[in-house]
């Protein structure tokens, strides 16, 4: 990965002032290598890369002692987003180029202003939290290079095969090696690496349409309209007896079944299913769309493609959208209830009936509407379910601009 390129801080010595007045304060510039490493690692196991990259600048001890996210780029997991939520902004010029982001782990959230998103069309974001952009312009139906930007680090990586933007809803990225997936949720699904010239497609007919799309563990998973569930996932491939697993490219990847049809009683009601990661698992969640029939959850066995049933998430929420899904440890998000799912409604149920989320208890299958405050007479600062509810919806440019009357190229807005 390439990357941006920044103003670097440095600690400065206050003038005027000898040695011997500040004999008694600690020289926090002359920790022991071990220290510092330590703390750096700890704003790593957090996923707070803006926080590591804000220690390397404070000096130059402390730089030399940690390692650069420059130099690893994209190669380093430890430098990769992995529990980011993000929600870009629109609107004018200013707000087309700032991003919010919720760390899913510590319940941290981030505004970032990224001029990068002035020169490029936002296509969406990972799961992770990486930035899908798209070298083009309008229309958008004209195939250009892909980009995938990290909003914490500011490194970045061009695809060199061409992309359709118009109908791209979602969109993973596999660091390793670093390959671009990208579906229409209907009927397609694509994937290149650096060095393809064109996408590897996997393309599918009604009844079996895509429904959702999760990476998971190093691969992709689909799950169609009936509920089966196909894979990337397959044996490594190795050269020689004894020699190392053979990295795979895009053109050795193919979508293998990883579970049959799904059981009659589970495909009751016309239900949407959709993949989710929680506490390092793959979960399948079931909401019927008749009235009365229960929310399910299956745990899905990579190993030996069967769905085990689950009667409860402990203290996990899951917020679930048609292209979205992420977990949280209720324990740490306030006003969160554990062993919920909150399925996030569109944007035109938000506008016009003021519900953010549909809530599913699932011990006892208790449901309940999250309304936004404005419609319940009560005003002030959105609650975090909300938050979490807004990072995990997705809404095309063209919707948000039919509910909001909004002009991308009005500067005055």
């Amino acid at each position: 990965m390439l990357s941006l390129g920044s103003k670097k801080r440095v600690c400065r010595r206050p003038r005027g002032r000898s040695s011997s007045t500040t004999a008694g304060r600690p020289d926090w510039r002359l920790l022991p290598d071990n220290v510092i490493v330590l703390i750096g690692d700890r704003f790593l196991a957090d996923n707070d890369l803006d926080y590591y990259i804000d220690f390397r600048a404070a000096c130059a001890t402390w730089r030399r002692a940690t390692d650069d996210p420059k130099r690893h780029g994209g190669a380093d997991p430890r430098f990769q987003p992995k529990a980011w939520a993000v929600q870009k902004h629109f609107g004018s010029p200013h707000l087309n180029r700032v991003v919010s982001m919720v760390n899913l782990k510590t319940c941290r959230l981030v505004t970032r202003e990224i001029p990068l998103l002035g020169n490029y069309r936002y296509i969406n974001a990972t799961d992770a939290g990486l930035l899908v952009l798209w070298d083009g312009g309008m229309p958008p139906w004209q195939p250009c290079r892909a980009l995938v930007l990290n909003p914490l680090t500011g490194s970045m990586a061009f695809f060199s095969v061409p992309i359709f933007a118009e109908g791209i809803r979602a969109v993973a990225v596999n660091t390793s090696p670093l390959m671009l997936f990208a579906s229409n949720l209907f009927d397609f699904l694509g994937w290149a690496d650096l060095d393809s010239q064109d996408f590897e497609e996997h393309r599918v007919r009604y009844p079996d349409l895509l429904a959702n799309m999760k990476l998971f563990a190093g691969d992709i998973y689909v799950v169609n309209w009936s509920g089966s569930i196909f894979s990337t996932a397959s044996d490594a491939i190795v050269a020689d007896e004894g020699a190392q697993p053979q990295q795979r490219s895009a053109e050795m990847i193919r979508m293998n079944p990883t579970t049959i049809h799904a059981a009659s009683w589970l495909r009751e009601g016309h239900p949407h299913y959709y993949l989710v990661e929680s506490a390092g698992e793959l979960l399948l969640v079931t909401r019927s769309t008749a009235g009365g029939q229960a929310a399910l959850v299956h745990k899905v066995d990579t190993v030996n493609k069967v769905l085990e049933p689950m009667v409860s998430i402990g203290s996990r929420a899951i917020f679930i959208n048609k292209v979205r899904s992420f977990s949280v440890d209720a324990n740490m998000f306030p006003a969160v209830e554990g062993g919920c799912i909150y399925f996030v409604e569109t944007l035109a149920n938000l506008f016009h009936h003021g519900i953010i989320a549909s809530s599913v208890r699932l011990a006892d299958q208790r449901q309940e509407d999250i309304m936004q405050f404005g419609f319940q007479g009560q005003f002030g600062p959105p609650t975090l379910v909300e938050v979490l509810a807004d990072h995990c919806r997705y809404t095309p440019e063209h919707e948000l601009e039919h509910y909001y009357g909004w002009n991308w190229d009005d500067d005055e807005i």
